[in-house]
């Protein structure tokens, strides 16, 4: 999937998941504004592409999942939250992540 193809797809869809030859392409493309390494998962990427703000996110089971942000802001407040609900899981609260929202 290209840039375009994926940006018009985000204009549809909240999240769309990435092969990782499409995540790769999209790294290629895109400049990584922020990268955060998270415990339980992989890394929380923010990107500039075409000047849109994206985040993308591998899941602990390996799926690469990118999302539009309006802002710098609002890119850390989601890193943020991941970051605050990875610590609830490791203290053992037994809750999920739903990865779609």
């Amino acid at each position: 999937m290209n840039p375009a193809e994926l940006t018009d797809r985000l204009a549809r869809e909240s999240v769309v998941e990435l092969d990782t030859g499409d995540r790769e392409a999209l790294l290629a493309a895109a400049d990584i504004v922020k990268e955060v390494s998270m415990s339980m998962s992989g890394p929380i990427r923010v990107l500039s592409l075409s000047d849109r703000l994206l985040v993308l996110e591998e899941t602990p089971e390996g799926q690469n999942l990118v999302r539009l942000a309006a802002s710098l802001e609002e890119a850390e407040r989601f890193i943020a939250d991941r970051r605050t609900a990875y610590e609830r899981m490791w203290d053992g609260c037994g809750c999920r992540i739903d990865y779609r929202k």
